[in-house]
Formats: structure tokens, C-alpha cells, sequence
């Protein structure tokens, strides 16, 4: 590539990024000094929980203990665990719990999605019915007024409703603490999504879907490697917008070594290529209809900027071993040092605002601060690498050893 087709290369991509990032430094903005205005109750509702769960003997109790244990009127919300072909006492451990359990054997159909599908399936066979099923992971912790919280903001009219994201391990290093402020970032997001109208992706747990909506589309028929965001796409060109419940808050266990990071985020960008070659068309199109901002923000959110900047720097890396010379360095170091930029300030802001919920000091946060475009980073070859690979599910292990300062 000679030095001027780089230059309309990169001034073309250049253009593609700020379409793709610009609304979210809006949203981002908005959000970090938005007010909290969610309703304080709502008329009470009958919900199911689902939960997916293979080999996590070591986690299923605790949140079960903690769904039993919410402020939520007792007789509204059953706990439900579909252990998938589980080696060790995941079934035995949620029993004991307090949860119906049941126990899948099937080999057909690998992923979160089939097993929610089949467990959905399992509930309906009880003839019970509910208003809402929510959704967790076996490794998840639960605010005591998690369901309360999140069924105030599900009876002002909102079918779909994600909580607060917080990560359990917090500090246990700089991978773990990358996952902890993104998704903190992502919060700061949904508010800002919820108050303009848009929609707020679901990001695998912590959110509720109203019966209606699984009734309509035959139970749970997301069976991507990122069911989730299939689930998000498909719903919002279906009518459905997910709210965000600020006060619903729960906790996860993030990786904390890379050889897991890497599978794990593997596998969400080759989903994420995967629905947005199934939904991006169709969300394409409803950008130029009512209520178009909700499906640019989903169009964007799937893919663009991760995939944009990745193609910047292979073909940098590319016109420098074919063409040595200055120009494709410069565009590299441009590129990078203006994503180090961006996603560090995104970091050190998140950083403050949730330094509460974080629980730790100011020098904490700027490491973490400064550590988060290193991993974010490490997408641009994950993205690379997702692209000419095949990738499938794989279950990682969660050991429930930390516990985050609120559920003390």
C-alpha cells in the first residue's frame, strides 16, 4: 500500500471510529452525572431464576443463599438450577440450597443457550407461571434487594431489565480488574441508555425478561457463543428495550490469569462477529426508523470499533513489512496511543465515580486506571485471532473465594 492509499485508509477508518465512539463519550458524559430515578416499589410479581450450571459445587450454594435470602415477599420468586452433566455435587450442593433442581445428560447442543432453552422447558412442565425469569451464573453474588430493586423498574413498563454489574475479586490483578471497570463503564452506559431511550445490552446475567417475551419467541432460542447479545439484538428488532435497574446490584468472578481471559474473550468476539452478521443488516436498517437511536447504539455496540481499529493495525503491520518506511509506524503509534488515550480516561473517570463501590484507595484505582487499556488491548489480537479460528464453548471454573465488601 503506498503511502498515500495509508492515508485515505486511515483518514476512511478514521471517519468509521468517530461514527462508532462518539454517541458513547455522549452517553458516557451524561451518564456519569445523570441522577438516579428509579421507582422505589412496584406491584409484586411471581419470578422464576434460571441458572445455568456445570461443575460449580464450589459456588451454586452461595447464590442460592442469597436468592433466598432477599427482601422480595417470600412465595414470589422459585430458584431454579439445571446442572449440565455435571461431574461433581453441583445438583446435590443447589438442592440442599433450597433450589428445584434439574439434572441435564444430553449431549446435543453445547452453551448457556441450550441449557437455558431446556430448563425453560422443565419449568413449564410444572405448570407454574411466572411474570418474569431471571437469569444468573452459578459464580454470581446478590444484593439483598436485588429482585426488589429490579422489579420496581420491571412494573414501570420495562419488559427487560439488566442490574448493576460489580466483579467479586476486585484487585486480584490487572486482567481481573480490567473486566471489573469495563463493566462498571458499560453501567455508567445503560444510565445514560435508559434516560435517552435507548436500549442496554445484556450481558450474559443479572437480568430479567418478562414471560411474554420467551412465551412469544417458543422459550430461550439464543444458541450462539454469545447468547446474550443475540438475546439483545433479536429483542430490540422485536419492539423489546432492556432498562437498567442502577440500585440491582450483583457480583461476578472474573478470570484472573490470561490463558482463561483469552478463551473466554475468545469466544465473546467470535459471537459478537457471529450475531452481528445475523442482526447487523436488520439493525442497520432501523437506525432510519423510529426509534433509531436504540439500533445504532446496538449496531455500534456489537463490533465496529474493536473490528475498525484491528484492521488499522494489521494494515499498518502489513504496508511496514512490504513498504518499510515511516508512515505505517507513525499511523501504528497514532492508533494505539490514541486508544491507550481514550480507554484510560474512560477508566480513571469509572474509576472515581465507583471508587465507593469499588471500596479501595485513589492510588488503587490509578493503577487499575492505567492497566485497563493493556487489557483492552489485548483484544485487537483476540479479534484477529477469533476471526480465522474456530471457537466453541468451554466452561471456566469458578472457585467463590472472594467475597466483595458488600456481602460481608
Amino acid at each position: 500500500m503506498t503511502p498515500e492509499a495509508l492515508a485515505v485508509f486511515h483518514k476512511v477508518l478514521d471517519v468509521i471510529l468517530v461514527l462508532c465512539t462518539f454517541y458513547q463519550v455522549v452517553f458516557f458524559a451524561a451518564g456519569l452525572f445523570l441522577k438516579k430515578k428509579e421507582p422505589k416499589s412496584g406491584r409484586l410479581h411471581r419470578f422464576a431464576v434460571m441458572i445455568a450450571a456445570r461443575n460449580e459445587e464450589e459456588v451454586i450454594a452461595r447464590l442460592v443463599g442469597d436468592l433466598k435470602n432477599q427482601t422480595y415477599p417470600k412465595g414470589y420468586l422459585d430458584i431454579y438450577v439445571m446442572s449440565d452433566r455435571s461431574e461433581d455435587h453441583t445438583a446435590e450442593e443447589a438442592r440442599k440450597a433450597g433450589a428445584y433442581v434439574f439434572e441435564r445428560r444430553t449431549l446435543v447442543g453445547r452453551g448457556k443457550g441450550y441449557v437455558l432453552h431446556e430448563l425453560w422447558e422443565k419449568i413449564r412442565e410444572t405448570e407454574k407461571r411466572y411474570d418474569g425469569y431471571f437469569v444468573f451464573d452459578a459464580d454470581n453474588r446478590v444484593s439483598r434487594d436485588f429482585v426488589e430493586k429490579m422489579n420496581a423498574v420491571f412494573s414501570s413498563g420495562h419488559p427487560i431489565v439488566t442490574g448493576k454489574r460489580q466483579s467479586t475479586n476486585f484487585g486480584a490483578g490487572w486482567i481481573a480488574d480490567g473486566y471489573a471497570l469495563w463493566f462498571l463503564r458499560d453501567g455508567i452506559l445503560n444510565r445514560a441508555r435508559t434516560a435517552f431511550g435507548s436500549s442496554c445490552p445484556v450481558t450474559g446475567t443479572g437480568f430479567l425478561v418478562a414471560s411474554s417475551i420467551l412465551e412469544e419467541s417458543g422459550g430461550w432460542q439464543y444458541f450462539s457463543l454469545t447468547e446474550d447479545s443475540e438475546f439483545s439484538a433479536d429483542a430490540l428488532l422485536r419492539g423489546y428495550k432492556a432498562a437498567y435497574a442502577d440500585e440491582a446490584v450483583f457480583f461476578d468472578e472474573q478470570p484472573t490469569d490470561f490463558k482463561t481471559s483469552w478463551r473466554q474473550r475468545m469466544r465473546w468476539s467470535k459471537g459478537y462477529m457471529e450475531v452481528f452478521c445475523r442482526y447487523g443488516a436488520r439493525l442497520f436498517a432501523g437506525i432510519f426508523k423510529k426509534g433509531g437511536l436504540a439500533a445504532y447504539d446496538a449496531c455500534m455496540n456489537l463490533l465496529p470499533a474493536v473490528a475498525c481499529t484491528a484492521i488499522s493495525v494489521m494494515a499498518d503491520v502489513v504496508s511496514l513489512v512490504l513498504r518499510p518506511s515511516a508512515a505505517p509506524l507513525a499511523y501504528l503509534f497514532h492508533t494505539l496511543l490514541g486508544a491507550w488515550v481514550a480507554v484510560f480516561f474512560f477508566g480513571l473517570a469509572t474509576a472515581i465515580k465507583e471508587r465507593k463501590a469499588l471500596g479501595v484507595t485513589y492510588p488503587r484505582l490509578l493503577k487499575a486506571a492505567v492497566t485497563l487499556p493493556i487489557f483492552m488491548m489485548t483484544y485487537l489480537p483476540i479479534a484477529v485471532a477469533a476471526l480465522f479460528s474456530k471457537v466453541e464453548w468451554t466452561p471456566i471454573r469458578h472457585t467463590g473465594k472472594s467475597i466483595p465488601e458488600q456481602m460481608k
